[in-house]
């Protein structure tokens, strides 16, 4: 095990405790020589009333290459706070800001205050270069949608003349149905689009779009131009299924690659601006990887909540609806153990958490996010996941983070 998270504070829909410190220091007993200790998780970490106490003892007590750090919004960051963190031994500082523009930031960030997060952020900044030997490098965490993406290269900018080091931008994850239409990745992986590309010129020239398509679907008696159609797209599956790739046709056809397009042009402006300013930054896949890799397996992490109990991943640690292409998405929380009655040895060792890690690092699942059955695929729409159509007991098959969509702090 390398990483471990740990929620030190709950958050409004999830639980309403703090992490008793006898619990952490239980907790940092176990951990001594892991690369990296994130301090956060739903919740905000400031909210907790000895997270100052619980940075400084995780400081003392772990290996001293290991990194610590949280993300913060930023909202309890004054004089005094930013002056004990600076001290602390914490390594790292991820501040949510998503745009630097008042009115569009208070569209975003409701109940919170740009201003007083922005002089937050100052007063750390400022605080670091009076201190020398502090540990605490200053970032940003930025989640992207329609609303922010075209501002990207000036909000980089922005950061940079202010003299924050790295940035973590991410794609959103909706979890309202009137976000979803927001995002601003693309609804088809990587291996989808390839297969279409095969066949772009003949959709073109037979000017198939979806509504043709969905149309045409609802014939009994079709003309020769409409039965052309179809066997293009019958081609476009063959190929999917030949090379072991899933095209969601409705998706595929719908695809805007102008505005993915776009996008690219963005990331590329701002990785330029940050390379400028000599910023560290990681910048989200706009189209969904093929060859997925779960960093939360592949790194060895653990996610333990206020009360101790331990989860596998990130989408795994608290039940909750999030929307995804149109369709309503279910995620059940996943406990591996508890703390209150196993070590985190035995915990990572039994047969539950070790078949768990296994098959994910098989990634023998479907591509379900590409499945032209994903709306109406009750493995996938379930409340309470069971398996999947291939018969895997874990909800692998619907996960945007291991495509790359979605980043979080890490060492």
């Amino acid at each position: 095990m390398k990483n471990t998270t740990i929620s030190t504070s709950p958050s409004n829909s999830l639980l309403k405790t703090d992490m008793d410190y006898n619990l952490f220091k239980k907790i940092l007993k176990e951990i001594s020589k892991i690369e990296f200790l994130c301090l956060s998780g739903i919740g905000e970490p400031l909210l907790h009333p000895r997270i100052i106490d619980f940075i400084e003892l995780a400081r003392e007590s772990l290996n001293n290459k290991t990194t610590i750090g949280f993300n913060s919004n930023g909202l309890l960051i004054d004089n005094r706070t930013a002056d004990r963190l600076v001290h602390s031994g914490l390594d790292k500082i991820a501040i949510s800001i998503d745009s630097t523009d008042l009115d569009l930031y208070a569209k975003i960030r409701r109940n919170s205050d740009l201003d007083i997060v922005l002089a937050g952020m100052d007063s750390i900044i400022k605080k670091i270069s009076k201190t020398p030997g502090t540990r605490l490098i200053p970032g940003v965490q930025i989640v992207l949608m329609k609303d922010n993406v075209s501002f990207l290269p000036e909000m980089i900018h922005y950061f940079g003349e202010r003299g924050v080091r790295f940035l973590i931008v991410s794609h959103m994850l909706p979890y309202d149905m009137n976000l979803e239409s927001n995002v601003v990745y693309d609804a088809n992986s990587e291996g989808a689009v390839a297969v279409f590309n095969k066949y772009r010129n003949e959709i073109e020239e037979k000017n198939i779009t979806y509504n043709f398509y969905h149309e045409i679907m609802k014939k009994f008696l079709i003309t020769k131009d409409e039965r052309d159609a179809i066997g293009v797209i019958m081609q476009i599956m063959e190929e999917a299924s030949f090379v072991g790739e899933y095209v969601n046709i409705r998706n595929i056809l719908k695809r805007e690659e102008s505005s993915i397009n776009e996008i690219g042009e963005i990331f590329d402006k701002t990785a330029w601006i940050a390379d400028k300013y000599n910023m560290q930054i990681e910048l989200p896949a706009i189209i969904p990887r093929a060859d997925r890799r779960c960093d939360f397996i592949e790194e060895e992490s653990i996610f333990i909540d206020t009360e101790g109990y331990i989860y596998p991943c990130y989408m795994l640690w608290h039940s909750y609806t999030s929307f995804i292409h149109g369709r309503k998405k279910f995620v059940k929380k996943m406990r591996m153990g508890d703390l209150n009655k196993q070590s985190i040895r035995e915990i990572w060792e039994q047969r539950k958490f070790r078949k768990f890690r296994e098959d994910v690092r098989s990634y023998n699942v479907p591509y379900c996010t590409d499945c032209n059955l994903s709306s109406c695929c009750d493995y996938v729409m379930a409340e309470d996941f069971q398996y999947d159509c291939s018969g895997n007991t874990i909800p692998c098959g619907d996960c945007l983070w291991c495509k790359g969509i979605f980043k979080c702090l890490s060492s």
